[in-house]
């Protein structure tokens, strides 16, 4: 079995593969992995770095180009047994997880919902173990991301949806008819989760929220800016404070000149680093709210975002990560 499997995930390597899957093969979203098999006899897909060690699949550090993933998958393949996409905030492709060897024992509801799932018009792979299906798709749309959150899992029955937190075992094996560029998932995940509601399943709260964060100011937005920039007022720089801009500042040229000055002063301390500059602004809003919309106005209001070549999703995971490490420290 273990072997079947290994030749599977190394198939494409000789096959080729097409070139709708090119969007994906240029971002370092990549790490490889190890089929190990338990002792129920059911199999694991375990992410693993260079060296061929467990690694966390979250850790942007244990991401790598699809280049490299295929050298250690040549070159060292008693380490290395397969290739997998990692999805990560740092990008806006999604997946869709269909377990179609599952079908028979759904609803007749949900096996509708499969059908139509697997008709979407988007690239499409078959999984490691040839039992299901793996949609591609992007994700850019506010309320669809937050509603999906980083993941689902049990929908329908037999579908799972990944923003984050998770890994495909890449095949490359491509479904003939859906051998397509890949689209835009919004619509097909809010039918997703609309057809799991319908069928009797929930949607458990996610987001911001699901960090079990305990606000420390109202969650009125000029208030939350009002309680951060209190935190700057005694500071040496007073002008940081401008970094958060209130309603009020709009049209205000003593406010805009001194938002101008703290911009500068902040990009030259991270050697106009951008990354490092969201980060450090993410750090200091986690501290008042785990609300990612005051976080994302800020963001408009000092004229950081949008950003070419960044994501919503960039923006969001950015600050989730933040949230989180503020929650780690409180909780030390």
């Amino acid at each position: 079995m273990i072997s079947d499997l290994r030749a599977r995930a190394k198939a494409f390597l000789e096959q080729g593969v097409s070139d709708n899957w090119r969007p994906m093969m240029d971002v370092n979203s990549w790490l490889t992995f190890q089929i190990r098999q338990r002792e129920d006899g059911k199999v694991d897909k375990v992410p693993v770095r260079a060296n061929g060690r467990d690694c966390n699949v979250n850790d942007p550090r244990n991401h790598t180009s699809l280049n490299n993933a295929i050298y250690y998958v040549k070159n060292y393949p008693d380490l290395h047994h397969g290739i997998g996409f990692v999805f990560a905030g740092e990008h806006d492709f999604v997946g869709i997880d269909v377990d179609f060897y599952k079908l028979a024992q759904l609803t007749p509801l949900a096996q509708q919902a499969i059908g139509y799932i697997l008709q979407f018009p988007t690239l499409t792979q078959r999984s490691l173990s040839g039992k299901g299906f793996h949609l591609f798709g992007r994700l850019n749309h506010p309320v669809t991301m937050q509603r999906l959150g980083a993941a689902r899992q049990g929908l329908l029955g037999a579908v799972e949806v990944y923003s984050t937190t998770r890994f495909f075992a890449m095949t490359f094996n491509t479904v003939q008819e859906k051998d397509l560029p890949i689209k835009d998932a919004a619509p097909l995940i809010n039918y997703i989760l609309d057809r799991h509601l319908e069928n009797g399943g929930q949607l458990p709260e996610q987001g911001g929220a699901s960090l079990s964060r305990s606000p420390l100011v109202t969650e009125n937005l000029e208030l939350v800016i009002k309680a951060i920039r209190h935190m700057y007022s005694l500071r040496d720089d007073p002008c940081r404070e401008f970094l958060f801009p209130l309603k009020s500042d709009e049209g205000n040229a003593h406010s805009k000149a001194q938002l101008a000055e703290a911009k500068g002063k902040l990009l030259a301390r991270y050697g106009n680093d951008q990354s490092k500059v969201d980060m450090s602004l993410a750090r200091t809003v986690a501290q008042k709210t785990d609300n990612f919309a005051h976080f994302e106005i800020i963001m408009v209001r000092n004229g950081f975002w949008p950003r070419p070549g960044k994501s919503a999703r960039y923006l969001e995971s950015t600050f989730h990560k933040a949230v989180g490490a503020f929650e780690q420290r409180r909780e030390g």
